[in-house]
C-alpha cells in the first residue's frame, strides 16, 4: 500500500515511518509537515492510505479532508491526535474517516488498522483484479487461523471470522481451502481434537468435561468423531497413554 503521513510533529513523522517500513508491502510513499502541502501532491498522486494529524499550524486535517474527497475516492484516512475531542471524532465519522486514533499509538495498533484497511481495500477490488496479492492472502488465512485458536472453545464460525475480517465468507471459504487444503470446519475440528489430546492426560477432567471445554455441544459427536479420527474413544485413548 502507498501510504502519506501528515503531521507537523517530526517524531510523530518519523516514528510511523519506521513503524510502518516494517512491512514489506507498505511503502510511505512522502510525508508532510502541513495539510497545504500535502494538498497540492494528493490532488495529483493517487494513494491507498492517508494518516493525518488534526490540530496543525494553517489549515486542519478535518478540513483537508472534505477539500480531498472529491480527489481521492478510494483513499482511506486515518486521523492520529493528541486530542480525544467528541467534535473531533463525529467529524470524522461524517468524513468517513477509516480510524480516529489518539496519542500516543502502538506499534501494534498502527499495524492492526493499516492491516484493516488492506483486507478491505482487496475486497472492494477483488472483482476487477485478475488476482489478489499473495502477501495479503496469506494474512487472511494467517487471521482466520489466529481468530480459530482463540475461539474455538466458544462458538467459532466461518461467517464471524469474515466478518471480523471484512471479506465475505465465500471468498474467505474458498481462500482458506485454496491455501490450507482444509475447510475452515475441518481445520477447527483438528484444532478442537489436538487440543482434547492434552487434556485426555489430566485426569482431573472427566471426558464429558473435555468434550466441552474444547467447544463441542455434543458429547456423544465429540466420542464419535474422536474415534473416527484417531481410532480410539477418548477413554480408550487416555488409559493407554496413562499405562505407559
Amino acid at each position: 500500500m502507498k501510504i502519506v503521513i501528515i503531521d507537523d510533529e517530526p517524531k510523530t513523522r518519523n516514528g510511523l515511518s519506521r513503524i510502518i517500513s516494517q512491512h514489506k508491502s507498505w511503502d510511505v510513499v512522502q510525508s508532510f509537515s502541513s495539510a497545504e502541502e500535502a494538498i497540492t501532491y494528493l490532488k495529483e498522486i493517487s494513494v491507498d492510505v492517508v494518516i493525518t494529524d488534526i490540530r496543525m499550524p494553517g489549515k486542519s486535517g478535518l478540513d483537508m479532508i472534505a477539500e480531498l474527497h472529491e480527489y481521492t475516492p478510494k483513499t482511506a484516512f486515518i486521523i492520529l491526535s493528541g486530542y480525544e475531542l467528541f467534535e473531533y471524532a463525529k467529524r470524522s465519522i461524517d468524513l468517513k474517516v477509516q480510524k480516529f486514533l489518539v496519542k500516543p499509538v502502538s506499534p501494534s495498533e498502527v499495524h492492526e488498522v493499516l492491516e484493516q484497511i488492506e483486507i478491505e481495500l482487496t475486497e472492494k477490488n477483488q472483482n476487477n483484479a485478475s488476482h489478489v496479492p499473495t502477501e495479503t492472502n496469506n494474512l487472511l488465512v494467517y487471521r482466520t487461523k489466529e481468530y480459530i485458536y482463540m475461539n474455538y472453545k466458544n462458538k467459532c464460525s466461518l461467517k464471524d471470522a469474515a466478518s471480523i475480517l471484512f471479506v465475505s465468507p465465500n471468498y474467505l471459504s474458498n481462500l482458506f481451502k485454496e491455501k490450507t487444503g482444509e475447510n475452515f470446519s475441518t481445520f477447527l475440528m483438528n484444532v478442537r481434537m489436538e487440543k482434547s489430546l492434552k487434556y485426555l492426560m489430566d485426569v482431573k477432567y472427566t471426558i464429558s468435561e473435555i468434550s466441552e471445554i474444547v467447544g463441542f455441544t455434543d458429547y456423544r459427536y465429540y466420542c464419535t468423531a474422536f474415534r473416527k479420527k484417531y481410532g480410539d474413544t477418548p477413554k480408550q485413548y487416555r488409559n493407554s497413554h496413562l499405562l505407559h
